[in-house]
């Protein structure tokens, strides 16, 4: 919904077997985050079946999803401005 509101709110209408169109900005920027997190938890598993002891993986989650969050909050702000909504 922010994608489509940040947008200019154009809708795009996909037929059967046609391509859709890539995600928005903040759709991919989601992904991204999520496929970070992903593999973070996936070196964490490894890193701990092979006994290696570093910085825990919650905690690099944790600054990952903090990176994200500078990230998105402009947009959300500009979301609110376009609803005209007050924070």
């Amino acid at each position: 919904m922010l994608d489509f509101k940040l947008s200019g709110e154009n809708p795009v209408i996909v037929r059967y077997g046609e391509e859709p169109p890539p995600p928005g900005l903040l759709v991919q920027m989601e992904i991204d985050a999520e496929r970070e997190v992903l593999a973070l938890l996936s070196q964490g598993s490894e890193d701990s079946a092979q006994g290696v002891i570093g910085r825990s993986v919650a905690t690099q989650a944790q600054v990952s999803a903090s990176a994200f969050s500078v990230q998105l909050t402009p947009s959300i702000e500009a979301f609110v401005e376009l609803n005209n909504w007050e924070i």
